[in-house]
């Protein structure tokens, strides 16, 4: 069991905090740096600047994966598949960036906790980000946000996994 200290001082404590921080933090205010960035640089670059984070993320989840398995390969359809093809096959701008958080928060979950735990904490977080967004004024709760939260957090989780499972 790591004491209080070393769970704060570890890489994916700090990684998970991040997360766990900026998830409000962007149901309350992202609306408005959305429109604000979206009007300042225009959907094509904002779009690009969603994307690069999005490959990087896979490619530093398959090198992660490779030093760890020697079957790495089989995994690279469905991880390339989930945060790759489908965001960028979304139409909506912010939907994307659900699975650049939520994959972020569902990978350093597993890194943290065992895996109820981690489970425990990427649903608590998919259904409590969108319940929070109902109760503002500016924002709307919605069930396809809550799948997209949990698919991308499960495949984060399901990435760690399978590497810390296959050393």
């Amino acid at each position: 069991m790591k004491t209080v200290r070393e769970f704060f001082t570890g890489p994916w404590s700090v990684i998970w905090i991040i997360t766990l921080v900026c998830m409000p933090l962007l149901s309350l205010f992202g609306r408005q740096l959305q429109h604000g960035l979206l009007a300042s640089i225009g959907r094509e670059v904002a779009t690009l600047m969603i994307t690069v984070p999005l490959l990087a993320l896979c490619a530093l989840g398959v090198l992660w994966l490779r030093r760890r398995s020697s079957r790495w390969y089989l995994h690279l359809i469905w991880i390339v598949l989930l945060f790759a093809a489908l965001p960028l096959a979304l139409e909506r701008f912010e939907e994307r960036m659900h699975f650049v958080m939520f994959g972020i928060f569902g990978f350093s979950s597993y890194m943290l906790y065992p895996l109820k735990g981690a489970l425990m904490a990427v649903y608590a977080m998919s259904g409590g980000d969108e319940l929070l967004q109902w109760w503002l004024p500016s924002r709307v709760g919605d069930w396809r946000d809550v799948f997209m939260n949990l698919l991308a957090g499960t495949g984060g989780l399901l990435l760690a996994h399978v590497g810390r499972r296959e050393r």
